[in-house]
């Protein structure tokens, strides 16, 4: 093991009793996870990093196939390339709101990984970041990623569905090839460019959402979609109940481009009750034996619910926010009001003061 200008480096299986046994003398003075520093390290089986390491190095863990648990601090700003290739004993993990980039093929081959968190701190997915994490079911991609890279998503045939964000404009080339149990992907108006073979066999595709806006410009990925269907979102301008209420006949996920000045308590009740209709009626038509369709809709109702959620916490704040602006108008008003009467008065005081100074004569007096 070394350390060197605070970057640790070269940690082998016999260091790893000295951290086991005093991590705090073991991280003294680290500021930085070197290039390969734990590397093949298959004794390492869980490790909460200090907050004093502001940096992960390029496969800084590769290999480490027995690691199950990492604590990442949020003074990490940059998770380096492979950094977590071949851990295939993570299950999860929780990367914080300071890390701002994820490198390449960070963690590939991640294969017992299940759930991911991306940070809103990260503005792209980069190439092959998730390749072949072929137990990952769900993933949350934030509002502030604009690229999905190549290859990204590609193998990880456990995702059943995905909602790209409204701040994507790139989906990388063969994005989610071979993602075998995706049934549904929402995508919004935001994308200008889809790869060549983005969904390359997706055998258990079933739809593609997508706003009206969006058909036209994909036609490359349209393409390699042939069994499943489109269901189209109208997102331009907003449209009556009924326009949304039939859209969730034909998919909950459709909720993904609803506007947020949607949800209102009225429109809430009747989309709760449409949506509820439409996963009874999915439920009657699946086989519950078949442990893939069963987590399928199950993860579809989740995400329906959490995204029911969401859009009625954005839309009460739009609600604050505008009742924000109308106190706030209604108070410059009344500042309006009270400065102009200060005015008027004081308009009144100068002319009492002009008609003492200079009183109007009276006509009586004057010679004929």
């Amino acid at each position: 093991m070394r350390k060197r200008e605070g970057i640790l480096t070269n940690v082998t299986e016999r260091n790893l009793k000295k951290l086991k046994k005093n991590p705090e003398a073991f991280w003294k003075g680290v500021t930085e996870i070197g290039d390969k520093a734990f590397d093949y390290c298959r004794g390492l089986t869980s490790i909460t990093i200090p907050s004093s390491v502001t940096k992960i190095g390029d496969r800084a863990f590769i290999g480490c196939i027995g690691l199950t648990s990492i604590t990442i601090p949020d003074s990490v700003t940059k998770i380096g390339d492979r950094a977590f290739s071949f851990c295939t004993g993570l299950t999860s993990i929780t990367i914080p709101n300071s890390v701002t980039e994820i490198g390449y093929e960070a963690f590939y081959y991640c294969t017992g990984l299940t759930s991911i968190t991306i940070p809103n701190s990260v503005t792209e997915i980069r190439n092959r970041a998730f390749e072949d994490c072929t137990s990952l079911t769900s993933i949350t991609i934030p509002d502030s990623v604009t690229k999905i890279g190549d290859w990204a998503f590609v193998g990880c045939r456990g995702l059943t569905s995905i909602t790209i964000p409204s701040s994507v404009t790139r989906i990388g080339y063969d994005a989610f090839e071979y993602c075998r149990g995706l049934t549904s992907i929402t995508i919004p108006d935001s994308v200008t460019k889809i790869g060549d073979f983005a969904f390359y066999n997706c055998k258990g595709l079933q739809e593609i959402i997508v706003s009206a806006s969006v058909k036209d410009r994909v036609k490359e990925a349209i393409e390699f979609f042939n069994k499943g269907r489109w269901i189209e979102v109208e997102t331009e301008e907003i449209k009556p109940d009924e326009y949304y209420l039939d859209l969730v006949k034909k998919s909950p996920m459709t909720i993904d481009l609803f506007p947020v000045e949607k949800f209102s308590e009225a429109f809430v009740l009747k989309l709760k009750k449409a949506i509820y209709q439409q996963f009874e009626a999915e439920i009657e038509k699946i086989d519950v034996e078949n442990k893939t369709q069963y987590n399928a809709i199950v993860q579809k109702m989740e995400h329906v619910k959490a995204t029911l959620h969401d859009k009625q916490e954005k839309y009460k704040q739009k609600q604050e926010k505008y009742k924000q602006k109308q106190e706030k108008y209604k108070q410059y008003k009344k500042e309006e009001e009270r400065r102009n009467k200060i005015k008027e008065t004081q308009k009144n005081e100068l002319k009492d003061r002009l008609n003492e100074l200079f009183p109007e004569e009276d006509d009586d007096g004057k010679d004929e």
